[in-house]
């Protein structure tokens, strides 16, 4: 019973951290869109306004 203990929590802690992982890295690229497209829009604006 011990054992199906430990191996039931380690399964756990790993689905945990996966989830996590995947957290952070859908996080992350929806963060770096973001960015790109804030600069994107700023670097374009500014051409388009020093163009006029």
């Amino acid at each position: 019973m011990v054992v199906v203990a430990v191996v039931g929590v380690v399964v756990m802690l790993e689905v945990v951290m996966v989830v996590v992982l995947v957290f952070v890295v859908v996080v992350v690229m929806i963060v770096v869109v973001v960015v790109t497209v804030v600069v994107g829009a700023a670097v374009g604006g500014w051409r388009w306004c020093w163009s006029l």
